[in-house]
């Protein structure tokens, strides 16, 4: 689970209309499995897939004192594979290709480190 804040500022595009937008408060829900493997020296490759829904993600938008339809992000399903290696019992390295299908497409490529406190 994620909450996200998001403000843009307004302002006025090449045409001269005036752009003006409200805040964007986003929670993310992502429930998921993860298979993990671990091999011998260390690495732990897996795959996994997640479905992610995002509840108060609607944000107002306005051109020229006209409103625009909201902008949202409709519930999507992540899938993929990673590989991730720990270092002690604190750190965590990883990387992983996600293919992103519904309400969004694509793919997510994602590289992190995890350092547990």
């Amino acid at each position: 689970m994620s909450y996200t804040f998001v403000n843009t500022f307004d302002y006025t595009n090449a045409a001269g209309v005036k752009i003006k937008s409200d805040p964007l408060n986003s929670i993310q829900i992502a429930p998921g499995v993860k298979l993990i493997g671990n091999l011998k020296n260390g690495w732990q490759p897996y795959i996994g897939v997640q479905m992610i829904w995002n509840i108060l993600d609607k944000a107002k938008f306005r051109a020229n004192d006209v409103t625009l339809p909201n902008m949202s992000v409709d519930p999507y399903i992540q899938y993929g594979v990673g590989v991730q290696k720990k270092v002690g019992d604190r750190f965590t390295g990883f990387g992983q290709a996600m293919m992103r299908n519904s309400g969004r497409n694509g793919v997510a490529l994602q590289f992190g480190f995890i350092w547990s406190l």
